[in-house]
C-alpha cells in the first residue's frame, strides 16, 4: 500500500500505510527532505516547504526544508561528488 500525500500550498503531509513499521529518525528525515525537495522542484516560487511525516500509531513528525541539506553544504563538508541526491 501507498502512503497518502495532501499538499496545501508550501505544506505537505506525508501518511505512512499500516502496514509500514516506525521509522527512526533518521528516515524520517531522509523521507521529509526528500519529499521538501521535490514540492520546491515542483514549485520554485514557494521558497520553503514544511512536511510532516505521519506514522502510524506514532506522532506526526514535521520537518522544514529550511532544516534538510543542501548540495552547497555537502560539498563545503567534502561529502559532495556526481551522482547524489538532494537538493
Amino acid at each position: 500500500m501507498a502512503p497518502t500525500v495532501r499538499t496545501d500550498a508550501a505544506a505537505v503531509v506525508v501518511q505512512l500505510p499500516r502496514t509500514v513499521g516506525g521509522l527512526g529518525d533518521t528516515a524520517v528525515d531522509q523521507l521529509a527532505c526528500t519529499v521538501a525537495v521535490a514540492r520546491l522542484r515542483q514549485d520554485p516560487a514557494l521558497g520553503s516547504a514544511q512536511v510532516t511525516v505521519e506514522q502510524p500509531g506514532g506522532r506526526p513528525a514535521g520537518r522544514s526544508s529550511h532544516d534538510c541539506p543542501t548540495g552547497e553544504a555537502r560539498e563545503a563538508d567534502g561529502a559532495g561528488g556526481s551522482g547524489g541526491t538532494g537538493g
